[in-house]
């Protein structure tokens, strides 16, 4: 059996997700399975992926359509059908180097089992980091999620999770929501002291299209609050300055979903009750803002 599954969670993404499909069968090493969540999309993409099925690639495509829920109720989903050891999560509309396969399977051979899993770097190309240059001075270097900054390593990463541990942390979706910080579960990996092994290759090209859930982070805070409440919340755990302005924007999100009694079953209820005032002004202020469009 396979060691990884390469998971990609997709929405009316058929303009692109062909140049991902076409870097997995350049791989070097086909020896994964390829899994499609398809969050509801209404254009072509499933006759594309089917044109690739029919193509009989030496990895398994299995394609799934499921009603609009997002990114992270995909990701749970996929995690309770992954049959592989490893996750490798990869967004439609990027793709990996030709080797991104062969490098991560040389990577898990040799990791010790307290682990949670590896990473290597993305680009913007092969050859140009999306970020600053990792501070990597040997082969790699283990740390948890919440030490990343001490080595550059502060840009998106291309991070392998072993199944099981996404399996014990699982996301917390809000209903109505879509959208929960993945740091949310990252970070709680790392406060329970699990590790990765991080490698500065790049092995994941990744370009922020228009229509990604990066460059519309403001339309993301409007329809998620709650996610956003959780990230702040979670924050209050793993950040030790700025702790003030981290509960004024928690307070903000928990009024605008409508949950501001949670405040109270937060990481700091004291720091956000005194922080209430400011943050229920800054909840009035971007209703307002979000009102205006």
């Amino acid at each position: 059996m396979n060691k990884i599954t390469v998971f990609t969670p997709t929405y009316n993404r058929g303009y692109v997700i062909d140049r991902l499909a076409d870097s997995l069968l350049k791989q070097t090493d086909c020896h994964f399975d390829w899994l499609i969540i398809d969050d509801g999309s209404d254009d072509n993409t499933e006759e594309i992926i089917s044109e690739y099925i029919k193509k009989n690639p030496p990895f398994r495509i299995t394609y799934q359509k499921v009603k609009n829920g997002g990114k992270q109720r995909a990701i749970n989903l996929a995690v309770q059908q992954i049959e592989t050891e490893y996750i490798f999560i990869v967004d439609s509309d990027d793709y990996l180097t030709d080797d991104a396969i062969e490098r991560v399977l040389k990577w898990i051979d040799d990791l010790p089992e307290e682990f949670a899993g590896v990473s290597g770097a993305r680009g913007k190309s092969v050859d140009c980091y999306l970020g600053e240059v990792p501070q990597i001075s040997g082969f790699y270097l283990e740390a948890t999620n919440l030490e990343r900054c001490q080595y550059n390593l502060m840009s998106d990463m291309a991070e392998i999770y072993k199944v099981q541990m996404l399996k014990k942390y699982p996301f917390r979706v809000w209903e109505g929501e879509n959208f929960v910080p993945e740091a949310t579960v990252w970070d709680q990996i790392a406060l329970d002291g699990y590790k990765l092994r991080w490698y500065k290759d790049i092995i994941y090209i990744c370009e922020y299209l228009d229509d990604g859930l990066t460059k519309g982070s403001w339309n993301l805070l409007r329809k998620n609050p709650m996610g956003y409440a959780m990230m702040y919340n979670h924050m209050l755990l793993t950040e030790k300055s700025g702790r003030t302005n981290i509960a004024i924007q928690m307070v903000s999100c928990l009024c605008l979903g409508k949950n501001f009694m949670k405040i109270f079953k937060s990481n700091a209820p004291v720091l956000a009750l005194l922080c209430s005032p400011v943050g229920i002004a800054l909840y009035l202020r971007r209703k307002r803002q979000f009102k205006q469009g």
